[in-house]
């Protein structure tokens, strides 16, 4: 496993009322280009963010969108992106977890499961106060696997606060960002949020609603893989790689 490798950070003033973004990466430096087969967060950053909220019981509800990718081939998402937003007063710690499934007509179905049930934990991280954050988590070869062609999916995140500081009422204030513009592969603007705070881990159609952003609106998602080359374990290791002033209004299902 190759050591994580940071790049300088680049710093921006910002008044009062406007909020920092920055984009930050959780993987270790790999040799071989990586390829998006889905991203929206390359567009404009929209200054808000879904707010799942419900939490109960040190969890929140889960947040998903429905993504639609074009695979060139069968291969293995060595990548995961999603790009956070806390509108609390503080800068409390909390863990993403992110969960798939297949789609169902229109709404999460069967767990997603090739190779096994996917979903992933992160370690407890940070997002300064009124702000937004882009991640990327590596993942190891195999873990996450797609076939060629097009699919179509649901990827759905919710927060805890195992082994974080987080309360129940901050971690109510965190979400995922909305952007709009460009995009890698496609997405409608519908936005599943579950009845029940939990994990949902393995747990195929889960219970919840549906809502609608505004045109061209979608979750700040991505997938990305390595075609041709045999991907590298990834690390959790944080690598702060830029950041920018926006301001954040907050939109709560």
């Amino acid at each position: 496993m190759n050591p994580p490798s940071f790049s300088k950070n680049r710093f921006f003033t910002f008044n009062k009322g406007l909020l920092a973004i920055a984009a930050a990466i959780f993987s270790a430096a790999s040799a071989h280009a990586q390829i998006a087969l889905y991203d929206t967060t390359a567009g404009t950053f929209a200054g808000s963010g879904m707010m799942p909220g419900g939490a109960a019981g040190g969890i929140t509800r889960l947040v998903a969108d429905k993504i639609t990718f074009n695979s060139p081939a069968a291969t293995s998402v060595t990548q995961v992106l999603f790009t956070l937003v806390n509108n609390n007063a503080t800068a409390p710690t909390f863990r993403p977890r992110i969960r798939f499934w297949f789609d169902n007509a229109g709404t999460p179905g069967a767990y997603y499961n090739d190779p096994g049930n996917v979903g992933f934990s992160f370690n407890p991280l940070t997002v300064a106060a009124f702000s937004a954050t882009t991640l990327t988590g590596g993942l190891t070869a195999g873990a996450f696997n797609v076939p060629a062609g097009v699919s179509t999916i649901w990827y759905g995140i919710t927060f805890d606060n195992a082994g974080a500081t987080a309360t129940e009422a901050e971690l109510n204030n965190i979400g995922v960002g909305i952007f709009s513009g460009a995009i890698v592969g496609g997405s409608d603007d519908a936005i599943f949020t579950t009845t029940a705070a939990g994990s949902f881990f393995g747990l195929g159609n889960p219970v919840g609603t549906l809502s609608t952003l505004a045109p061209g609106q979608n979750l700040g998602l991505g997938l990305t893989t390595i075609l041709g080359a045999a991907p590298e374990p990834g690390s959790l290791a944080l690598l702060l790689v830029g950041a920018c002033s926006v301001l954040v209004r907050r939109k709560r299902q």
